[in-house]
């Protein structure tokens, strides 16, 4: 396999020492060792065809040298790398700043050489990501029919439903599924029970510990892998960046290529351990729902942005929910009904006149519309109807926020330090049942 480089270099013409071919070749053979005989270069056991052309840049007084170097033995390779290292360090001080490097066949060669390495190692993430969700998280991950309209009103005119959604994701943000850290409350449940606490005794150490951030492959990877989140995920970075210099044809050496064989040996392991133990983990309802919400927050920066309001929404709810169902002597109505969305719009539709039928029907939308961006991984929603909805969701946190605060005034009860309890960002699991 022919290995070809070419270098440019521009000299100013009133420099005497680099006027000619002729010129350019004894600068080259400064060198120590380099011997050229017409398209023959020779140097240090080494064999390669040389090449040069000449001609003047008129408009800035400057002359250029075009230079071909061409290894046609790739046990040289090393050998042919190091001559051209020292042919770069010569042409840098005789035009004052590095060649132009017009082609690398050697970098090309690395690359098209690490490029299977990435390709391998990515798609055994996708292979351990969709595994596990299929067969311990499951929900919407199983193939279900998407009512037309929904089809119609969220996808991507070349989307398309036959493909997991995990093969369009970047590189890198695919690394958010095992490595992105994430808390198992909202954090102002932790607060609210803080402010509300007069002893030690009134705080509970497990429901605190929920509020400390873990990621996919801390909560549950590393029960069946002996190995620790930022190991792989330091490593995942670095090849991050070196799959984008073969992507943006950035050159390519022999030691990126050797990290990059290096990093795969050291992730792929373990990958391939966790693919095989994914039996062996076992996973509560709360749980597949927040890793639901988790990987749906690692399609874009909008999807994140809706769960985010919609949990903020959810949080408010449920809170004037069971400051109503208190004041009213009726806990009796959260507590029998649970805390999901659908039940606390139901509790405050009906029992507190809170929503109006045509706002109820607004929270149904959307509620509808999270289930599916959470638990439909084909389903894919343009940025722009995510940016919609979220404004739609801010409307209805801003009439929630009005009415506590009416309910403040009157006096009726303190909405200060309202109850958090049994509360949680998540556990929206169905996905069909009308509201």
């Amino acid at each position: 396999m022919a290995h070809r480089v070419e270098y440019l270099i521009t000299v100013d013409q009133k420099d005497q020492f680099c006027k000619t071919i002729l010129g350019f070749n004894n600068l080259i053979k400064t060198i120590e060792g380099v011997a050229i005989q017409n398209t023959d270069l020779t140097w240090s056991g080494l064999s390669i065809q040389y090449e040069v052309q000449d001609g003047e840049i008129q408009r800035d007084k400057q002359r250029f040298f075009h230079a071909k170097f061409t290894l046609n033995n790739d046990e040289k390779i090393e050998k042919f790398e190091e001559l051209l290292r020292s042919v770069r360090g010569v042409l840098s001080k005789a035009g004052g700043r590095p060649p132009q490097v017009l082609w690398d066949g050697v970098s090309s060669n690395y690359a098209k050489s690490a490029y299977p390495l990435v390709h391998e190692i990515e798609n055994t993430l996708r292979k351990l990501i969709t595994k596990f969700m299929l067969i311990n998280v499951g929900l919407g991950w199983t193939r279900e029919a998407i009512p037309k309209e929904v089809q119609e009103s969220v996808r991507t005119k070349d989307a398309k439903l036959d493909h997991d959604y995990l093969y369009e994701v970047d590189f890198i943000q695919l690394s958010n599924f095992l490595f992105k850290e994430y808390a198992t409350t909202n954090p102002n449940t932790i607060i609210d029970r803080l402010r509300q606490a007069q002893k030690i005794e009134d705080l509970d150490l497990d429901e605190l510990k929920k509020a400390i951030p873990k990621s996919n492959w801390d909560r549950f990877f590393s029960k069946v892998v002996n190995c620790d989140n930022e190991y792989l995920r330091s490593r995942w970075d670095k090849l991050y960046e070196r799959r984008n210099q073969i992507a943006h044809n950035r050159p390519i050496g022999r030691s990126e290529y050797e990290e990059i064989s290096r990093l795969k040996d050291e992730l792929h392991p373990k990958f391939i351990q966790a693919i095989e133990n994914l039996d062996q983990l076992k996973i509560t309802e709360d749980e597949r729902e927040l890793v639901s919400e988790n990987v749906a927050t690692s399609k874009s920066d909008s999807y994140s942005d809706f769960i985010s309001k919609w949990n903020e929404f959810h949080m408010l709810l449920y809170k004037i929910t069971s400051l109503l169902s208190k004041a009213a002597g009726k806990e009796e109505l959260v507590k029998a009904n649970g805390t999901n969305v659908r039940n606390l719009v139901n509790i405050v539709t009906r029992d507190f006149k809170v929503f109006s039928g045509d706002q109820r029907k607004e929270v149904q939308d959307l509620l509808r519309l999270r289930n599916y961006m959470v638990h439909e991984p084909s389903v894919i929603v343009p940025p722009t109807a995510i940016s919609e909805n979220i404004d739609r969701i801010q409307v209805l946190i801003n009439l929630l926020k009005k009415k506590m605060s009416a309910i403040s005034e009157s006096g009726i009860i303190n909405t200060e330090n309202g109850p958090t309890d049994q509360f949680h960002s998540a556990g929206e699991p169905e996905v069909n049942e009308e509201a």
